[in-house]
């Protein structure tokens, strides 16, 4: 299953320096070949990308696609000598048929740490829609899901406890 990861300077006025770590869902490094898009190894096998983005400059990654399916996620880290600078970042997982035609993608956004994340969920013609949390901190995490109708009403709730991932 190739994955892409593309990460962007927004700042007109900062260099951006910094670094994608892969970690397994176990917390072990996530070891994997990565290479840009001019297909030049970014990764070395390794379980991290360095990069280093101009005002406005944009990266595109993707996985070599030599392993099988791995479960974990993707910390995405700005120098702090950076001065400010940012990084955005999205990823997208494509699964392919024995043909090597696109069966089936799935996004993730850029994601900004909040107390409160709001998930669009579609259940027509059998969609289905999963949610990942990663907590990459030393201290638990308490999650509480909602699922609500149409109409704002509540109509299913969970809470998880979870350590650090």
């Amino acid at each position: 299953m190739p994955s892409a990861i593309f990460i962007s300077n927004p700042r007109s006025d900062k260099v951006a320096t910094g670094s994608i770590t892969f970690t397994k869902s176990d917390g072990g490094p996530f070891a994997a070949n990565w290479v840009d898009e001019m297909g030049g190894n970014v990764s070395g096998g390794g379980n991290v990308i360095s990069f280093q983005l101009a005002p406005g400059q944009s990266r595109k990654y993707f996985s070599v696609g030599d392993m099988g399916l791995t479960v974990g996620y993707a910390t995405l880290s700005v120098s702090a000598d950076g001065g400010g600078a940012m990084v955005l970042g999205n990823a997208m997982f494509t699964m392919l048929d024995a043909a090597g035609n696109i069966f089936a993608e799935a996004g993730v956004p850029m994601a900004i740490p909040l107390p409160k994340q709001a998930v669009f969920v579609d259940t027509t013609a059998g969609f289905r829609t999963g949610v990942a949390i990663a907590n990459p901190n030393s201290n638990p995490l308490e999650i509480h899901l909602e699922l609500m109708d149409d109409n704002g009403q509540i109509i299913a709730r969970a809470s998880k406890n979870g350590g650090p991932q």
